[in-house]
């Protein structure tokens, strides 16, 4: 496109910096005191996709990014190209919730939403299942996971099973799995750009449980709009409290919806499409 049509602005949509994204999944396979090995193992797939990322911003006028680490990313190739911070929105169907006052859950199901063939989500699932739960259930007898996204492979499947765990594969609609759901748990340790995860679970009235990892770039405060763990230890005494203490659950709900329908809702996202689009004029001659 670029070698046919000179002139022609071309706008780079990075949803993830791949080569970020596929260096951090290559090194999770390693026991973390062996990664400088795998990195050096791989240095050359490494180089490529980090060359190939070069590229597509090297071919484009503008590239936008959905979160701001990803935007110092390819800020740091060093190509110079007109660069915008334009987030992830909010999925439609989460602004059907109620606009206030939003009714939750008062069971005890932990619920984890995503792509189930993607490596971070299967890490994620298999750190809920076989030790965070186990936890939790220390602490809140009832409470039961939840596992629910695409393309389960068999070998997850019989995971969830073995653990009492609850597997819907293919949801048709994630409306009814958030409202029957009393927290959203996402231990993700790896991947970039915006987590619709948790937007989605703020946004329909669900309080979330995370790591650092996983609301990375929201702009989300822990313990104001969600609460905060690492260890496998923290989670299960976070989960027990959003589980335990109602007060705490709502003041979750409440705070974290009113955050990302006005941070990723659709005013935000028309300002900025629009705010991109008019920093794009100048440099397409347009």
């Amino acid at each position: 496109m670029r070698a046919r049509f000179a002139d022609l602005a071309i706008i780079v949509d990075f949803h993830n910096v791949e080569s970020r994204l596929y260096r951090d999944i290559r090194l999770s396979r390693w026991p973390r005191w062996l990664r400088p090995l795998g990195a050096l193992l791989a240095v050359r797939r490494f180089r490529k996709a980090e060359a190939a990322d070069r590229k597509a911003v090297r071919l484009a006028t503008a590239v936008w990014t959905c979160s701001q680490q990803d935007l110092d990313l390819v800020a740091g190739m060093g190509e110079k190209r007109q660069l915008a911070l334009v987030p992830n929105p909010i999925p439609a169907w989460c602004l059907e919730a109620p606009a206030s006052a939003p009714a939750f859950s008062p069971g005890n199901e932990v619920l984890f939403v995503g792509h189930l063939g993607y490596a971070p989500n299967k890490l994620a699932v298999r750190e809920l299942s076989a030790r965070i739960m186990p936890k939790l259930v220390g602490l809140v007898p009832d409470a039961r996971l939840h596992v629910c996204g695409r393309s389960p492979g068999g070998k997850l499947a019989r995971l969830l099973e073995e653990g009492g765990a609850r597997l819907t594969a293919d949801p048709a609609d994630l409306r009814p799995i958030y409202a029957a759901a009393a927290v959203a748990a996402i231990p993700l340790r790896q991947g970039s750009g915006t987590r619709l995860k948790v937007l989605e679970a703020l946004a329909t009235g669900c309080p979330v449980v995370a790591t650092q990892k996983a609301v990375e770039g929201l702009g989300l405060k822990a313990g104001q709009h969600y609460l905060a763990a690492e260890t496998v230890d923290d989670f299960a005494r976070q989960l027990a409290q959003v589980l335990k203490n109602p007060a705490l659950k709502k003041r979750l709900v409440e705070e974290g919806r009113s955050f990302v329908l006005a941070q990723y809702g659709s005013s935000a996202r028309q300002k900025a499409v629009r705010s991109a689009l008019q920093e794009l004029i100048p440099a397409s001659g347009l």
